[in-house]
């Protein structure tokens, strides 16, 4: 298997407390749902379409917590998360109180633990739909047990990602964030995120400071980046509304309001920009963490200005 896009996962995001590394968390598990018996478990919630799931627990679970993100598909029957680039795919094993419910053609994945007000309680259980970018934490895994691989048949066999914390399943593309707006830029096969920055996220930044890097676009990444030589990785950055971004021949150049170039990739650029404090005790960090694309994880600066 390609762990390539996997692999700039745990890169990315070495420093993200929650979601990324090798190591474990242990959590209470959950009241038990509908879908906490075992023999319910071992039957597809979607008759035709596998979906496996971990056997339930007495007790704290434990979880692995790499980050993993891609588009779930539904292919013969199997529920892959494929790569951004199609190049490989892995087959999720959910947790047990997860479910796959089918509503006017459309599947979606839902978390049965989670409170809802009432009426349309599938509607305000989904989590991700087919079709979709998804998000979510666990950790790759060559085999299963005897148990999980009997929900497993023969055409998804293969490679396995065994999902950890409920919480950590999201879609990957926000339709809606307080935080900032994105817009998807494509040229032949290369593509591009250009995130950009609200006053709400601004109001909750540090103070405007000089940042100086080289401007990056990464294999395998969508979101422009600056290598500035701070940290273990790049700083993922969000722009101001107005700004702009234009692939050509693969390399992405920044433009300003007013249409006036600032840089392109491979380029030193200046910037006048707010830090987000990378720290997880901050309540704006875990929220970007949380709502921004895996692939743009995890150091944020919010650009002002070009110096």
């Amino acid at each position: 298997m390609n762990h390539r896009w996997f692999g700039i996962a745990l890169l990315a995001c070495a420093l993200c407390l929650l979601f990324v590394g090798c190591h474990l968390l242990s959590s209470p598990v959950a009241a038990p749902t509908p879908a906490s018996d075992p023999a319910r478990l071992l039957t597809p919630p979607v008759p035709g379409v596998a979906f496996p799931r971990q056997e339930p627990v007495e007790g704290e679970r434990a979880y692995m917590t790499a980050a993993l993100w891609g588009v779930l598909e539904l292919e013969e029957g199997c529920l892959w998360v494929r790569s951004l680039d199609g190049a490989s795919r892995v087959l999720p094993i959910w947790p047990p109180e997860f479910s796959l419910v089918q509503q006017q053609g459309r599947l979606s994945v839902t978390n049965e633990s989670l409170a809802v007000s009432g009426d349309g309680a599938d509607a305000e259980r989904i989590v991700v739909a087919v079709g979709e970018e998804v998000f979510m934490a666990g950790g790759h895994a060559p085999q299963v047990s005897d148990w999980t691989l009997s929900q497993v048949p023969d055409a998804c066999r293969g490679d396995y990602f065994i999902v950890g914390q409920p919480e950590s399943v999201r879609p990957n593309l926000r339709e809606q964030s307080e935080l900032f707006t994105w817009e998807r830029i494509v040229e032949g096969l290369r593509t591009a995120l250009i995130l950009r920055h609200t006053p709400a996220f601004v109001a909750q930044a540090g103070e405007p400071q000089s940042l100086s890097g080289e401007l990056v676009l990464y294999e395998g990444q969508r979101c422009l980046q600056l290598q500035t030589g701070r940290g273990p990785g790049p700083i993922t950055l969000l722009w101001p509304q107005a700004w702009a971004v234009s692939l050509s021949e693969g390399a992405a150049e920044v433009l300003d309001g007013a249409g006036h170039p600032v840089g392109r990739t491979g380029e030193r650029v200046t910037l006048r920009a707010r830090p987000i404090p990378q720290d997880w005790e901050s309540e704006v960090y875990r929220r970007a963490v949380q709502e921004l694309p895996g692939d743009c994880c995890c150091s944020f600066w919010l650009v002002e200005a070009s110096e």
